[in-house]
């Protein structure tokens, strides 16, 4: 019986029909089946192939009440940020590369030895821009005259009167430039394409300026110190290599506010520094301060004395820079 038993396993691993002796004589019997039948104390196994797509409740809850987007919806509403885009990453490039050749050193340390440059310079603590020429908007395909709308412009101007547009727009700006317009990096949109109150076109012979001065359209604030360089780029035209001109970069640290605070990026902000004149009046009354308290009956080791006198010091110190400055 063990013989035949093996046998029958044997069959069973081949996965074909074979003779079962002493069970079904003369017939061709399943080896399973005949396995089954040669081990009647062996507890049967049945296996079950679960279901696709689950229950029957659950699949149609799921159909019906889901989520789930289309790729072809999800790729309509997929927004970039300013740094992924093709065209910002080259402008990107080419304000940080321009400015490395116009100076001999990277816009910022943490820039110089970034790996994704356009992204380092979109978060860098110094505020970046370009100014030039409004893009050119895709070509639409042809669609019938009378078929056409033609938008009104945003002019802010009484009774439908349409506007110029603008010659001169930003293009570009960075996290510490939106900072500036008193605008969060979530508000790019505010002033990308909008009109420029920095010029966008290069004059002079200069390459470069390191000392340049504006107001900027936010009220009250100034940039001063800024640096300034045409931003251009190699272009194939016709088959040769031709310089385009983008438009005007601008990079500054820092600007002030009309009540002379200074700014600069991540919200760090500074008082009014003091003019000559206030610094040496601010001497004079610490100096009267330090005599009060002398004639007063206190010496030079007393803790209060020991103070005045310091910040006399202090400011005399700053007297000195600030009229070396002026």
């Amino acid at each position: 019986m063990r013989s035949s038993s093996l046998a029958l396993v044997l069959c069973a691993l081949a996965g074909g029909a074979a003779w079962a002796p002493g069970l079904c004589p003369g017939k061709l019997v399943n080896p399973v089946c005949a396995w089954s039948m040669a081990s009647p104390r062996s507890p049967s196994v049945l296996c079950f192939a679960k279901k696709k797509g689950g229950s029957r409740g659950k699949g149609k809850g799921k159909g019906k009440g889901g989520n789930k987007k289309s790729g072809f919806e999800w790729a309509r509403n997929f927004e970039l940020m300013p740094f992924e885009s093709s065209e910002k990453r080259s402008l990107a490039e080419a304000l940080c590369s321009t400015y490395e050749s116009r100076t001999g050193k990277p816009i910022h340390p943490a820039v110089a030895d970034a790996s994704d440059v356009p992204k380092a310079l979109w978060n860098a603590p110094i505020a970046c821009m370009i100014v030039g020429p409004p893009p050119v908007p895709a070509s639409q395909p042809e669609t019938a005259e009378e078929d056409v709308e033609v938008p009104a412009a945003d002019s802010g101007l009484s009774g439908g009167e349409a506007s110029a547009a603008p010659e001169y727009v930003y293009t570009y700006c960075n996290v510490a430039a939106l900072e500036a317009h008193e605008l969060k990096s979530a508000d790019y949109d505010e002033l990308m394409g909008k009109p420029a109150v920095l010029p966008g076109k290069w004059g002079g012979d200069k390459k470069y300026d390191g000392s340049y001065a504006k107001k900027l359209s936010p009220p009250g604030v100034m940039i001063e110190g800024a640096s300034r360089w045409p931003l251009e780029a190699m272009k194939v035209v016709d088959g040769k290599l031709k310089m385009e001109t983008l438009g005007i970069a601008y990079a500054f640290s820092s600007w002030s506010l009309e009540d002379g605070t200074i700014c600069e990026p991540g919200g760090v902000r500074h008082a009014k520094p003091m003019s000559a004149d206030e610094v040496a009046a601010a001497v004079e009354a610490q100096a009267s301060e330090v005599r009060r308290l002398k004639d007063a009956g206190l010496g030079n080791k007393d803790p209060e004395v020991m103070e005045a006198v310091e910040e006399l010091l202090r400011l005399k110190a700053l007297l000195e820079e600030t009229q070396a400055t002026a």
